[in-house]
């Protein structure tokens, strides 16, 4: 996955990656009209709540921020697999 911003080419490893290209969980829980960051924080440890993955579509395209909603459902598929093989009793 990748991210252009200014010029230069951003690779986007995860959602984390992601989130701090929006300018980090602060602002993008600002920017979301969220009450705190830790709702962003949340996100990174359980993944994306239905309906987020295009509000953050449209907070990178506002910030000139090139991303696909492939990029950031990929980005959340990878928390939600790591989640699933992390539950205790998972093999």
């Amino acid at each position: 996955m990748t991210a252009f911003t200014d010029g230069e080419i951003l690779i986007v490893m995860d959602l984390t990656t992601i989130l701090d290209s929006l300018g980090g969980d602060a602002k993008v829980a600002e920017a979301l009209n969220l009450k705190g960051a830790s709702a962003i924080s949340n996100w990174k440890a359980r993944g994306l709540p239905p309906g987020r993955k295009f509000d953050l579509l449209a907070l990178s395209e506002k910030r000139g921020i090139r991303l696909t909603i492939a990029d950031i459902e990929k980005a959340d598929a990878a928390i939600v697999r790591a989640r699933r093989i992390t539950k205790p009793g998972a093999v």
